[in-house]
């Protein structure tokens, strides 16, 4: 109730919605309107499922419902459906959070891991980019810092030719290079010269089965070496 009023007051976002329904309707009378359900101002909205996507805001007329209230058990049984929904952005706040919790104690790991190693000066060795424009490079320091921040230990290749707004990997190692370094940034740098230096200081191993960021498909890719953890 205070959400719902807070809601009307400010404004909202309609981030959480129900499932979208169906309403049920007799054989002789046209099928009812899908919508979907705010749970957290109560507003209703119809949905477009060739798109996907919210539209209008629409009445919640009385005789659109899925379940018949003079049924047994009907009044049970939506409230099964409404708490069902609620559920649903509950268990993804809880997923996100485990997953954050999970990373940090990775990162912690690593930190401890890593903590009074000596110096390795493969770290602070420059690598060239034959295709970013004159004088376009960067640090190997540079990229492990780079992938300790992403929480991975590791970092996708993704040299595609297309420009920079449209690259598919927008976390990989061509996209870094374009927009971090690379003077010619609709030019692929992470090109097959780039990957040799990388490789070649010991640092980073070459993987095949890494799983990108961006849309969960596995590819090639640079690891840490386990040799210089």
């Amino acid at each position: 109730m205070i959400g719902s009023i807070f809601g009307r007051l400010l404004g909202c976002s309609h981030r959480r919605l129900t499932r979208p329904t169906t309403p049920l309707s007799k054989p002789d009378q046209p099928s009812a309107e899908t919508y979907v359900v705010c749970l957290d101002c109560g507003r209703q909205f119809a949905y477009d499922w060739d798109h996907m996507r919210i539209g209008k805001t629409i009445e919640r007329l009385p005789e659109s419902r899925v379940l018949n209230s003079n049924l047994p058990g009907a009044a049970k049984t939506g409230t099964k459906y409404v708490l069902l929904g609620s559920a649903i952005p509950l268990a993804f706040l809880f997923g996100r959070k485990l997953f954050t919790t999970k990373r940090a104690k990775a990162r912690k790991l690593w930190d401890t891991a890593t903590i009074n190693q000596p110096l390795d000066p493969m770290l602070d060795r420059s690598v060239e980019l034959p295709r970013g424009g004159p004088g376009a490079r960067f640090l190997v320091r540079e990229l492990i810092d780079y992938i300790d921040q992403s929480g991975r230990d590791y970092i996708i290749i993704g040299d595609v030719d297309c420009a920079l707004a449209d690259h598919p990997k927008p976390s990989s190692l061509d996209s870094w290079l374009r927009g971090r370094f690379a003077k010619n940034k609709e030019t692929k740098q992470a090109t097959a010269e780039v990957i040799s230096q990388l490789l070649a200081t010991g640092v980073f191993e070459r993987l095949k089965d890494l799983r990108c960021p961006d849309d969960g498909h596995k590819c090639e890719g640079l690891r840490r070496s386990a040799r210089r953890s």
